[in-house]
């Protein structure tokens, strides 16, 4: 699952955004999308209160097979999700194995040292060719 985001770069694209991912979460607070959006543009402080690390933790509660809030996470320095806290490594781990051809996902476990993913272990170098 990948939700559309406004091209890198372009700020204004997100304008507005984590107001109108407030107002759908106001509505719907079990919308994984609307969390991931908000985690994605800095956090909800303003209304909800969540950090950026929060918004994300709260995306993968309502929905653990969302591969990009893994890797967001992950980027995230890691977090707890279902009373379990998982590392940076452990979130590249886990998005790499719902999305194997995440080109970034492999470079960053391989800036990590490298990991395991779907029970095969990859050293940093073995990241770096992947996928």
């Amino acid at each position: 699952v990948r939700p559309e985001l406004p091209a890198e770069g372009a700020a204004e694209n997100f304008t507005g955004l984590d107001r109108e991912c407030e107002r759908v979460l106001r509505d719907d607070p079990s919308s994984d999308v609307a969390w991931f959006l908000l985690g994605a543009t800095g956090g909800g402080m303003t209304i909800t209160g969540a950090s950026q690390c929060e918004c994300y933790e709260r995306a993968l509660t309502l929905n653990p097979e969302f591969s990009e809030g893994w890797f967001n996470l992950g980027v995230n320095g890691g977090g707890t999700v279902r009373g379990a806290y998982n590392s940076k490594v452990e979130c590249y781990e886990r998005a790499l194995s719902l999305d194997p051809g995440d080109s970034v996902g492999w470079l960053n476990l391989g800036t990590q040292g490298g990991g395991t993913v779907a029970g095969v272990g990859r050293s940093e170098t073995q990241c770096y060719g992947m996928p």
